[in-house]
């Protein structure tokens, strides 16, 4: 009884994994609209002619762009794409144990050693490890996206800040 509270505990952590991990987009998505205003007021700000410190911040814009999109693509990557495994409902677990006990019935003194209560808890003991390795190795999967995610997000930011200051600089010398 002790295995299978053990695997029950591994399942149910995988599934509060998978939730958190669901729930964990919501910070890279609002920094990536806080980019993308920050793009759109940056660049409306600068004004004709074109110069090389405009065409500079052209250049640490589009590489921010490309990073914001990478960032997108893992987002997306992590959170489409992934089967969990589920323990069955509580009426078919039920209807399988009752199944076991009148198979028992029967057939129990050609099972030596066996009974449908050893039979049950093995059978959840598979199930718990089966869907808690499925489980674990998408949650695995999916931390390293929304990992590379957030990276890309974060070194988005280096062009867009440079830019910033390319832009402040320029509006300080009058050149922007």
């Amino acid at each position: 009884m002790e295995e299978l509270n053990l695997y029950k505990e591994l399942y149910l952590f995988e599934l509060e994994r998978k939730d958190r991990l669901t729930g964990s987009i919501s910070t890279p998505v609002s920094l990536i609209i806080a980019v993308v205003v920050a793009w759109t007021y940056i660049l409306s700000l600068i004004t004709d002619p074109i110069n090389n410190i405009k065409i500079s911040i052209f250049i640490l814009f589009s590489f921010s762009f490309m990073l914001v999109i990478f960032s997108v693509i893992f987002l997306i990557n992590q959170n489409f794409g992934y089967k969990y495994g589920y323990l069955q409902t509580p009426e078919k677990l039920k209807r399988y144990r009752l199944d076991l006990e009148d198979y028992f019935k029967k057939f129990g003194d050609q099972v030596a050693g066996k009974n449908s209560d050893s039979e049950f808890l093995t059978y959840m003991v598979e199930q718990f490890v089966s869907h808690t390795s499925r489980n674990g190795k998408n949650n695995d999967e999916r931390s390293g996206y929304i990992y590379r995610s957030n990276l890309f997000l974060a070194l988005s930011l280096l062009p867009l800040g440079v830019g910033y200051i390319l832009l402040v600089v320029g509006k300080l010398n009058h050149v922007i």
